[in-house]
């Protein structure tokens, strides 16, 4: 089970993902097809598998959280050029972005979520985003982690599709999938637009928090 929270009003949608509304409540519960973020199937050898854990833990980082320690921008029509590092994430119909989250020991037993913080532009403080078209995301765990030296040529393979959100808009929080945490150990996602969607923004969690984090409870 996962949680996608919003501002807006409830809305359901299809696409391999089951969407339960609530007109008293701003959480609308998300059922996955491919099972949680963190705790999925099909983990390769390199790639531990964390216990299982229910619930979700807070769309916010009012508690403990992980930034991503790399951001690599890959771009379809740029396949063999590797961009290097990046401030930003970058996610347009050519160009997907890839998260490392570097997971410590001491989160063994405890439970994360992959979380993607969307303020509007009049909430941030220290940074800034563009926005264009219409669409979401998909999220992918993948195999390996990246490196300054990825392209997309030469990325990691997919080893698990996280989750599909149709509609991304500022001034929502999604819980893209909860899970045990790993513990350990270096974890790669990809993200990347759906539709015709064009956000470059810079991650940042000074307030208000914008981008890509793991939230441990």
């Amino acid at each position: 089970m996962t949680y996608v929270t919003v501002t807006t009003c409830p809305v359901t949608y299809t696409s391999g993902v089951e969407m339960k509304t609530s007109m008293t409540t701003s959480t609308v519960s998300v059922t996955s097809t491919h099972g949680n973020t963190l705790s999925t199937v099909a983990s390769p050898p390199s790639t531990p598998s964390p216990s299982s854990a229910p619930g979700a833990c807070p769309a916010n980082l009012n508690g403990d959280f992980e930034f991503p320690h790399l951001i690599v921008p890959v771009d379809k029509n740029q396949p063999d050029a590797a961009l290097g590092t990046s401030f930003n994430g970058l996610i347009t119909p050519t160009v997907s972005s890839l998260f490392n989250f570097d997971f410590p020991a001491s989160l063994q037993g405890r439970t994360c979520s992959l979380v993607f913080l969307f303020p509007t532009r009049d909430q941030l403080q220290t940074s800034n985003y563009t926005l264009s078209g219409s669409g979401g995301f998909l999220v992918e765990r993948l195999k390996e982690p990246a490196d300054s030296t990825t392209s997309f040529n030469n990325q990691p393979e997919v080893n698990v599709t996280v989750n599909t959100i149709p509609s991304v808009q500022p001034g929502n929080s999604y819980v893209l999938g909860s899970g045990g945490c790993f513990s350990n150990v270096r974890i790669g996602y990809k993200v990347s637009a759906t539709g015709s969607l064009d956000l470059d923004y810079f991650q940042d969690y000074n307030p208000a928090p914008i981008g890509l984090y793991v939230t441990v409870c």
